[in-house]
């Protein structure tokens, strides 16, 4: 009977937190403030950190002035299907350990352009100091992002450049 009540009670503490309430159900103690809202959201127009809005009919983009850098190298890259669209899957292996910030960065906007195209650039940012090679397990990454249907529809090649390699994908 106690096990019972035990887990009955631990099932309660994990459902309230995962139950809604204020803010967003990935965030339920309210421990990174308000995500999604102020000026740090998608879209929200100027936050006065260096960030600038592109604003377009119902696909916002929020373009980030950062010291990142271009990645040298795409070791994969492949579509995966999601519910209401695709994942764009990338893995590269970096020079050395410590790169961090990694992303697919759209070049323009997120829609095809008039041959049907979209392009993103893969970066990341460097290391603070010199770090060890150490293997390639290590120093391997993988970035991702989604792709709504509407958008894949729309394409015909999906592009992704590094500094080294470009591979075109067919959604």
């Amino acid at each position: 009977m106690r096990v019972w009540v035990g887990i009955a009670a631990m099932l309660g503490v994990s459902l309230a937190a995962c139950g809604g309430g204020s803010g967003s159900g990935s965030n339920p103690f309210g421990s990174f403030g308000s995500l999604g809202s102020g000026s740090g959201s998608l879209g929200s127009g100027g936050s006065g950190d260096g960030a600038e809005t592109s604003e377009g009919d119902d696909r916002r983009i929020e373009v980030v002035q950062d010291d990142s850098i271009v990645l040298a190298t795409i070791d994969s890259a492949v579509m995966e299907p999601a519910r209401f669209g695709s994942i764009l899957r990338v893995t590269t292996t970096t020079p050395t350990q410590g790169y961090h910030g990694a992303r697919l960065a759209p070049i323009g906007r997120v829609e095809p352009d008039e041959n049907g195209m979209i392009q993103f650039e893969l970066r990341g940012q460097q290391p603070d100091s010199v770090q060890p090679t150490g293997p390639a397990r290590t120093r391997q990454i993988v970035v991702a992002t989604f792709i709504p249907q509407a958008v894949r529809d729309q394409t015909r090649v999906i592009r992704v450049i590094s500094r080294l390699r470009v591979v075109d994908l067919s959604p």
